[in-house]
């Protein structure tokens, strides 16, 4: 597996460090120095520690109320104004609530629905930002920032760096190949959406090396769900992909239900059983006469 994680507290660097590259640079601090910035966007630059795709991204809310319809977005370079927007950003994201009575330091991590790809060695800036209220995340000491990035608020550069866990490793492909244009396929995250027999961008979606991809089918009125390859396992209309490590096609049909082995008898067939009966009525009616007479 790989994947490379960039830390910005000692407590973290400590408990993930069996999983770093060589060549990730780390800055850690003791703790958080109970300080930090609030505006309409906030976030901080970085280089990226190797070749990969961003996954998730942790960061610290600070003495502020739930925070919802936050966007998150990944920049080429040093700033977000200069730099291209990587990917899709991720919307409707929910910071956490944390209290305002003494310093919180609990962390929040936003996993990528879309994971974006960067290069070892080149720099990159995350933005949170909201249009309906303010985001608001606790910093590091000034002595300790992170040596290759910067803090900006509002669009302007700022002293201390966000304190924060930026993790890169491999991503999967998991691709879905449904059959029957009667219903749909959907991953929890929104990584795959409303996948039918059409196909298209909607059908896949890129996971981090071993996590776990839940896939819900929605059969239309009168068919059912068939599974047929790919999952680890399956209940009714969810399909789980456990662990994966390798690009995986799970392949899904919708069936109706009329063509199992309680089937209705098709008209044709009905129509020549029907006809056979009145022949064998017939031909006994007509014996029967017979012996009458005879």
């Amino acid at each position: 597996m790989k994947k490379c994680t960039i830390c910005i507290l000692i407590l973290c660097f400590l408990s993930m460090s069996s999983n770093l590259f060589a060549g990730c640079d780390l800055q850690a601090t003791d703790t958080l120095n109970g300080g930090g910035y609030e505006g309409t966007s906030v976030g901080n630059s970085f280089i990226a520690c190797a070749n990969g795709y961003i996954t998730s991204i942790t960061i610290f809310p600070r003495n502020t109320s739930e925070t919802p319809n936050v966007t998150l977005s990944i920049y080429s370079g040093t700033t977000f104004t200069e730099g291209n927007i990587q990917g899709d950003p991720q919307t409707g994201i929910t910071l956490n609530a944390t209290s305002g009575s003494s310093p919180n330091f609990t962390a929040q991590t936003i996993t990528l629905k879309k994971p974006v790809q960067v290069t070892s060695g080149n720099t990159y800036t995350f933005i949170f930002s909201c249009t309906t209220s303010n985001v608001n995340f606790y910093a590091t000491s000034a002595t300790d920032s992170y040596a290759d990035g910067t803090a900006y608020k509002n669009g302007t550069s700022i002293a201390d760096d966000l304190s924060f866990v930026l993790t890169i490793s491999d991503v999967w492909t998991l691709t879905v190949a449904a059959t029957g244009a009667n219903g749909s396929v959907s991953e929890d995250n929104g990584g795959i959406a409303s996948c039918t027999s059409s196909g298209g961008d909607n059908c896949s979606g890129v996971y981090a090396d071993d996590s776990s991809i839940v896939l819900t089918a929605t059969p239309e009125t009168g068919y059912f769900t068939s599974w047929d390859s790919g999952c680890s396992s399956t209940n009714g209309n969810i399909c789980t992909v456990s662990e994966i490590s390798k690009n995986t096609t799970v392949a899904v049909s919708f069936t109706n239900k009329g063509a199992g082995s309680d089937a209705a008898v098709p008209l044709p067939l009905a129509a020549s059983l029907i006809f056979g009966l009145l022949l064998l009525a017939g031909a006994f009616r007509m014996r029967k006469t017979r012996a009458k007479r005879n």
